[in-house]
């Protein structure tokens, strides 16, 4: 930690260079620049409010300096002293609504990098694969993560995190500079431990505007930026009129799984009306066993005791509404109903329902070892392909680590079916037969 008189001096030379009176809070985080193998500190969930989290509208906010992906420091209170505000945005690469807000984070950028300097902070996983999400206290690898194949564990190093950052960065455009907050994550902690949050300080190192998701209605960055540079000037930036919404399923409405994994099902939201709708989304039905729970995500994910929210979507725009189940260890199953609702059209709505349903699921043996079951399956792992002998079953179903239906159909005897393009992990077959007896098999699929 940087020596307190140290920073004093610091601060009383900057005001004397800089003509501009500053007040920031005491500096916290990185003295000197981190190493690659130094390790992150342990995380501690944060399970609260985004709205109530970090610094408030009239807060004075603590000086830091972080570094970027080369090394190259930036320090607030240097910023600053130019004279223009800062707008921090925080981010990590396995938050879908980060990732969704990418091309608004440009186009903001583009308008106003020469009245704002914009910095995006990479910060902790929001959803990392196979480790416990921070905001929500369990593993949410998370529906759109897997299906972009965004699959990153929660950093051990500081060097881990760099990776991702880099990897990020040569799968995306991001035009605005990336620093990264230390391995104590102490600009996590300080500036709001959320997701994608944004925070607007003043040349005295008072926070303006924020944000407790960057761009999310009623919050708008364009707007609200508007308003803050020119004082007195009217934004609207949603389209009036009574807008209409459809809703249709994506993912088959009953899922399987193994007991203890988390699955989901996923539906989509659209609007191909002239006007923007606001939907009211509620949760009627939360029938979960014991040690299971349900979220859901929408424009954000929710935490798992969130029922209702709201959501605007303007003309031509769609959104997916997914239903996350954390099933318990036991071989049950659960059910969510949800209810949509056009605000300004009660004629307008649907019901989403969706239900979750797990297996103790047993391992496959070899042919000679599992010839009086009348299963087989092999190779396990399998890579490439994937054979399926059986004499009693004549159907099947194989299902991804998180419940979604990718092949099924009828056989007799023996099918062979294509995997070479599957993502690694556990993957459930169900077999069943013409009476409608069924088993579960598991299936281990390496890359």
């Amino acid at each position: 930690m940087r020596p307190f008189y140290l920073t004093i001096c610091a601060l009383l030379l900057f005001q004397t260079n800089s003509g501009i009176t500053q007040s920031l809070k005491p500096f916290i985080g990185q003295s000197s620049i981190p190493s690659e193998s130094d390790l992150i500190c342990p995380i501690q969930n944060y399970l609260g409010s985004f709205e109530n989290s970090g610094y408030q509208l009239g807060d004075t906010v603590h000086d830091f300096t972080l570094y970027d992906t080369a090394f190259r420091s930036f320090t607030l209170s240097e910023s600053l002293k130019k004279g223009k505000p800062v707008l921090l945005i925080s981010s990590s690469y396995t938050c879908p609504i980060f990732r969704g807000k990418i091309p608004i984070i440009n186009q903001l950028y583009e308008k106003y990098k020469n009245q704002v300097d914009m910095y995006v902070v990479y910060t902790v996983e929001a959803h990392p694969n196979l480790d416990i999400s921070p905001y929500f206290g369990k593993v949410n690898t998370g529906a759109t993560n897997i299906k972009e194949n965004i699959l990153y564990r929660q950093p051990i190093h500081y060097g881990d995190r760099l990776a991702i950052i880099k990897d990020m960065l040569q799968n995306v455009q991001l035009d605005v500079p990336v620093i990264i907050d230390g391995p104590c994550n102490e600009w996590w902690y300080h500036y709001g431990p959320a997701p994608n949050n944004a925070t607007l300080i003043d040349t005295n190192g008072v926070v303006r505007i924020k944000h407790a998701w960057f761009d999310r209605d009623p919050d708008d960055i364009f707007c609200d930026l508007i308003s803050y540079l020119q004082p007195g000037t009217v934004c609207d930036s949603i389209p009036t009129g009574t807008g209409k919404f459809t809703f249709s399923m994506i993912s088959d409405s009953v899922i399987y799984g193994q007991s203890g994994s988390s699955l989901y099902a996923v539906a989509r939201i659209e609007n191909n009306s002239n006007a923007t709708v606001k939907i009211e989304v509620r949760r009627l039905l939360n029938n979960m066993p014991a040690q299971w729970s349900s979220s859901i995500c929408l424009d954000v994910c929710y935490p798992t005791e969130v029922d209702s929210t709201q959501i605007s979507l303007k003309p031509n725009q769609s959104m997916d509404l997914i239903v996350d189940f954390f099933t318990g260890p036991i071989a049950d199953e659960g059910s969510v109903r949800i209810g949509l609702k056009n605000i300004d059209d009660s004629q307008n709505r649907s019901i989403m329902r969706v239900k979750a349903i797990t297996q103790d699921v047993t391992d496959v043996k070899s042919i000679s070892e599992n010839q009086e079951n009348f299963i087989s399956i092999y190779p396990q792992p399998a890579r490439s392909s994937l054979s399926i002998y059986s004499d009693a079953y004549s159907y099947y179903q194989l299902y991804s680590p998180n419940g979604k239906l990718i092949y099924s159909g009828a056989f007799d005897e023996h099918i062979l079916l294509d995997i070479q393009n599957f993502t690694a992990g556990i993957y459930i077959l169900k077999l069943s037969d013409e009476q409608g007896k069924y088993t579960f098999r598991k299936v281990i699929i390496q890359t």
